[in-house]
């Protein structure tokens, strides 16, 4: 009896969780943007979180969880109950955050289960509108002439990322200036006391078309279809390559059922042409495709952080 009470139970656990993956959602999701609100990961998380929300007829409430150049929000996910109601926005920082933050505990592969790549775009080298720089080259020269103050998303972000690599590769030396977003940082470079960024095309677009910033370069290896009359940093400093990429995650051991209905949500909306054309305004472009493709990509990318890690000296701070 007591054998045939204990089956019952777990026959109906079973039965239990299978429903609640087959109805899901039930309620409202919550996407967790690791960064300030008003830049470009979040204005690229809410217009995708509100197709998926009609799709799947339960909303999806964006939260921005800033700091720590994307790690508090990371951390966060990391810890949530894999139940398909927390997702992550995952970005290039979520890569190289454990080798430069000593309180960034996540594994982004052993900690996380990917659902999709969402989008691509290319870094782009801006400064101020009233910068005597026209060039790649004018840039390296005034950064040898004196260090310059470039301004970031915080510690690990695609930001900080793009310009050491450009400051290792130039063999330069340029001062870190950290803040809570990206926003923050555009803030200070319009006014004239930061004097360069490499920043995602969707967080400098707005400025660059008022001629509040002047784009002086792309990162991609060769000329982005966002900005095809400038030239690639490649050009002036062979072999670099700087695009920034956008994914959701969920929590490791999220159930399979949940992530494919998730990622077919996400697909169906990057296919949307209205969509498409949002995103083309925002300066990126559509990239789709299964869950482990993406993961694959997010290997690949954890393994190029890793390298520039150890070619640039990086210490967890």
């Amino acid at each position: 009896m007591i054998r045939a009470l204990v089956l019952a139970a777990a026959v109906c656990c079973v039965a239990s969780a299978a429903s609640a993956q087959t109805d899901y959602p039930t309620r409202p999701i919550r996407l967790v943007v690791p960064f300030a609100a008003g830049g470009g990961t979040d204005a690229l998380s809410r217009v995708l979180a509100d197709a998926v929300s009609r799709d799947l007829g339960k909303g999806i409430v964006v939260e921005n969880v800033g700091g720590a150049g994307g790690t508090i929000g990371v951390n966060q996910v990391a810890r949530a109950d894999p139940d398909g109601y927390t997702l992550l926005c995952a970005t290039p920082s979520i890569t190289i955050n454990p080798y430069l933050q000593k309180h960034a505990t996540y594994n982004p592969i052993r900690d996380f289960a990917p659902v999709i790549q969402a989008t691509v775009s290319p870094a782009v080298l801006v400064v101020n509108k009233d910068s005597p720089v026209k060039s790649v080259q004018d840039v390296i020269d005034l950064a040898k002439a004196r260090e310059l103050q470039y301004g970031t998303a915080g510690m690990g972000s695609f930001s900080h990322i793009s310009t050491q690599l450009f400051a290792t590769m130039t063999n330069t030396k340029m001062t870190h200036i950290p803040y809570r977003g990206t926003n923050p940082a555009l803030i200070d470079l319009v006014a004239g006391r930061l004097q360069l960024q490499i920043e995602n095309a969707p967080g400098i677009l707005a400025q660059v078309k008022d001629g509040e910033l002047k784009a002086i370069a792309v990162g991609t290896s060769k000329k982005s279809a966002i900005l095809p009359d400038l030239p690639t940093i490649a050009e002036t400093v062979p072999g670099y390559e700087a695009s920034s990429w956008f994914g959701i995650l969920v929590p490791a051991n999220t159930p399979k059922p949940i992530i494919d209905k998730l990622n077919a949500s996400f697909n169906k909306a990057l296919n949307d042409p209205d969509i498409q054309k949002k995103l083309t305004e925002l300066g990126v472009e559509r990239v789709g495709g299964t869950p482990e493709q993406f993961g694959d990509y997010l290997k690949a990318k954890v393994k190029e952080m890793q390298e520039l890690a150890k070619a640039a000296n990086l210490q967890p701070q």
